[in-house]
């Protein structure tokens, strides 16, 4: 019977923990399966501890295996003793996340494309943002564990990971329920630990609500403006012609290579918006599309673009009106409230 701590470890591969840290691992074989793969994972992984590991689930990241292999995994911890199980592990359906482990070929798949934003941008800010001890604004996705009762957060942007980068646990500091921080309705403190470091490797204090909530608590206790939201050219505005609320917006090219379409940002879009695709002439030759202009907008129920009936689908969009859509890097006055 083949023991774990019999098996040669001939590849070299790159592990990314929770808590951020890039190590080289050892491994039996390519952990793009079939079967199993077992890892010596070094000391100073993060939340791993150094010693025997292996594969328990893998899910490729990138298809194109050719260019270097990435996959996400849970991995399990093995005795050098135990017995060598050859099952399959590779499971195309896996519900990956971005809290997961990652293993790569190549260690530059897992390290960011260039340097560093300056700026939190390129994201939908109107989801939960986070302020840390240092003042320093961003964006989290997180959820509650249900096993633990602790909260887990993790930044969700270049900008955010290069701060923090890692996923983290965290709990309230009073006796605020922790499923309400995820709600983005106020504000709460919470006490945030390193990945399952809970309750002895404290990390720091982060303050998280809707950046509007945050924004309107600095400004009640006199701390100063919150660092500036960059949205680049990802998200544009759009004011109606004859008065009312801009509207954030991410447009796109469409298929017909003529008109943009447009997602519509924020948790209570208006109601021209509310389940429909919503589009737009694009801009005439030699007009930039980054210009401010003005548009028509037409607005077609997402449900007709999906009916099975031919009819339906070539209904016409309904007109919504005029609109200006402003130019690339505008933001409005009071932003985080129009979301």
């Amino acid at each position: 019977m083949d023991t774990v701590g019999d098996l040669p470890f001939p590849v070299r591969g790159f592990l990314q923990t929770r808590r951020g840290a890039i190590v080289e691992v050892a491994l039996s074989q390519e952990p793009i399966g079939p079967t199993r793969a077992y890892l010596r994972v070094p000391e100073g992984a993060g939340e791993l501890r150094a010693g025997l590991w292996s594969t328990e689930v893998a899910a490729l990241l990138d298809d194109e295996v050719e260019a270097g292999w990435i996959v996400t995994t849970v991995l399990v911890p093995e005795e050098p003793d135990a017995a060598v199980r050859r099952d399959p592990v590779i499971d195309p359906g896996y519900d990956w996340e971005e809290t997961d482990l990652v293993l790569a070929e190549v260690r530059e798949d897992l390290e960011p494309d260039g340097p560093a934003p300056e700026a939190e941008g390129e994201i939908d800010p109107f989801g939960l943002w986070a302020l840390d001890d240092e003042g320093r604004a961003f964006v989290v996705a997180g959820g509650l564990d249900d096993e633990s009762g602790l909260l887990w957060l993790h930044p969700a942007s270049d900008y955010g990971r290069a701060l923090h980068p890692g996923v983290y646990d965290a709990e309230p500091t009073g006796d605020a329920d922790a499923a309400a921080a995820l709600e983005a309705t106020g504000v709460q403190e919470l006490q945030v630990y390193l990945y399952d470091g809970h309750p002895d490797e404290p990390y720091g204090v982060w303050r998280i609500g809707s950046r509007a909530a945050l924004e309107t608590e600095a400004a009640e206790a006199g701390s100063g403006a919150l660092p500036p939201f960059d949205p680049t050219d990802w998200l544009r505005w759009l004011v109606p012609v004859g008065g009312g609320d801009p509207v954030p917006v991410v447009p796109h090219g469409a298929a017909d290579g003529r008109s943009l379409t447009f997602d519509v940002l924020g948790a209570h879009p208006p109601a021209w918006a509310a389940g429909r695709s919503v589009t737009a002439p694009g801009p005439r030759p030699g007009q930039s599309h980054a210009e401010r202009r003005e548009v028509p907008l037409s607005a077609k129920p997402i449900g007709e673009l999906r009916s099975g009936n031919p009819r339906i689908r070539k209904r016409p969009p309904a007109p919504v009106g005029r609109f200006v859509l402003e130019a690339e890097g505008w933001m409005p006055e009071g932003w985080a409230r129009l979301g």
